[in-house]
């Protein structure tokens, strides 16, 4: 149940987007991320504390929501200062998705688990 509950929080990342780019062209993207970040403590502090797997479920889903108000500005930080160094930037940008990517999946135990065969 928990791969299912984190796969459809990346569905609901997806599908709220675009309703939160739209946001950001209204509003700015200080307010949204803003009010991303607060949703998405709340949404943890209830993963963390869920007695249920239905409130588990939910809060997740809350903090998949909570993700596209959120992770979009960390590539637009490096996209958006580029000037002549665009190239450098998506490199370092593709870099530090891979290395979020290894930390991410690895568990406890660390990058170093992914390449060691069980």
């Amino acid at each position: 149940m928990t791969t299912a509950v984190f796969s459809a929080a990346l569905v609901v990342s997806a599908a709220v987007g675009i309703p939160v780019g739209r946001l950001v062209d209204r509003d700015g993207p200080r307010t949204v991320m803003t009010a991303g970040s607060v949703v998405a403590v709340a949404a943890l502090l209830v993963v963390a504390a869920a007695p249920h797997p239905v409130v588990f479920a939910a809060a997740r889903l809350m903090a998949g929501a909570a993700m596209a108000a959120t992770t979009p500005f960390a590539t637009a930080a490096f996209a958006g200062p580029s000037g002549g160094y665009a190239p450098l930037l998506a490199v370092l940008s593709l870099l530090s998705a891979l290395a979020a990517g290894l930390a991410r999946g690895t568990g406890p135990q660390g990058a170093r688990t992914s390449f060691t065969r069980s």
